[in-house]
């Protein structure tokens, strides 16, 4: 199915890559990254750009850079100093088609914050419970009694105890969730059954700008506690195209009898195995349980959350959001005791155990978001 997405604040979706400067010049309010090779051509303009380079000249880098190919411009920000008391400040790069230089949305990216939405919304509708097969029959299980005391005969231990060994931590409670309601089936050891993950029918693809979306360079806090660390950022708005849709496949999978947790997993998505019998009317169904999630989702996050909902937002993605961990916790806190939340609290996180800053009632915090104190990656999506 089509849709559209309309950001409602500016997002980032990074690569881990960054830049400065030595790879970019300024004219008036815009920033111009530019392909070295093609400003650098010849050994003589490779020795003028590291003797300016170690002069810190960024005027004559500038110049030699003007010669080359703009892969793509963005303006900046009104306090964004690229250079500061001599120092080159690092930029964070965001995710762009490669063979125009465009900022676009990832699949992958908007199908984690669906995921987390799909989960949640699973679970309040069916009052905390989630299935498993035991000797051979469904059972059904309280996920709570399963966070915090753990489930002996499904070799569950409690969340905060339960060590991996291979990966030498705790496994974290966002994993916890995404297992007991997606994947797990009773069946393997480690908990995670991958016939039994109803995702891998969910498909969404890539979503690229309608017209030509705003990068801007932009000083960028992560906050974390008491901590804040400024970076600068690309960041992008703009409206984009893309495709949800579910595979038909499933229903041929819905009626192997070989899988018969499927028809509590197929849920998730907001469907009964009846309704696969038009794929079409089963797909639109879907979409409409997405935007209900995900509508549900940013709604909670927000009751606990210092920011404020930008209106006609119903989802929230990218880089450094910190909703997904901030969403299971408000669940953990809301169900469990305190002492409870603690325990799980204090297995995970360094920082509460050496400095003692975190409390329940705050944790996590870590997001990122814009000098004006405006969170990142808040949009409304729709359908065409």
């Amino acid at each position: 199915m089509n849709m559209r997405i309309k950001t409602k604040s500016p997002f980032h979706v990074g690569t881990g890559n960054t830049y400065t400067i030595m790879e970019a010049y300024v004219s008036g309010e815009n920033l111009y990254r530019v392909d070295l090779s093609s400003a650098i051509k010849s050994k003589e303009d490779m020795n003028k750009y590291i003797e300016y380079a170690d002069e810190e000249n960024f005027e004559k880098i500038g110049n030699i850079l003007r010669k080359g190919k703009v892969r793509y411009s963005a303006m900046i920000g009104q306090n964004v100093k690229l250079v500061y008391k001599g120092n080159m400040k690092t930029i964070r790069e965001t995710i762009k088609d490669s063979s125009k230089e465009v900022p676009y949305i990832p699949g992958s990216t908007l199908k984690g914050a669906i995921r987390t939405a799909l989960i949640l919304k699973c679970l309040k509708d069916s009052n905390w419970k989630f299935h498993a097969l035991k000797d051979g029959e469904i059972k059904e299980y309280e996920i709570w009694n399963a966070m915090a005391q753990g489930i002996e005969e499904l070799r569950i231990q409690p969340l905060g105890r339960d060590y991996n060994e291979d990966k030498g931590r705790h496994i974290n409670y966002g994993k916890r969730f995404e297992d007991l309601i997606v994947c797990f089936s009773g069946l393997k050891k480690n908990r995670c059954d991958a016939k039994y993950d109803i995702f891998k029918f969910l498909q969404v693809g890539d979503f690229y700008p309608v017209s030509t979306p705003k990068i801007k360079v932009e000083n960028v806090i992560s906050k974390s506690g008491h901590k804040r660390r400024y970076t600068i950022a690309e960041v992008v708005k703009g409206e984009f195209a893309g495709k949800i849709s579910l595979a038909p496949e499933l229903k041929a999978i819905m009626e192997n009898n070989k899988y018969p947790l499927l028809e509590n997993k197929i849920k998730i998505l907001g469907l009964s195995k009846s309704d696969l019998n038009n794929i079409g009317s089963a797909e639109n169904k879907m979409i409409q349980h997405i935007l209900s999630a995900t509508s549900i989702f940013i709604r909670d996050i927000a009751k606990k959350s210092e920011e404020n909902v930008p209106e006609g937002a119903n989802l929230r993605f990218g880089f450094g959001i910190g909703t997904l961990y901030q969403g299971f916790w408000n669940y953990i806190v809301d169900n469990l005791s305190t002492s409870q939340a603690e325990r799980i609290l204090e297995s995970f996180n360094y920082y509460y155990k050496k400095n003692q800053w975190a409390t329940v009632n705050m944790y996590p915090k870590s997001r990122d978001m814009l000098e004006n104190g405006q969170g990142l990656g808040w949009a409304e999506i729709t359908v065409v």
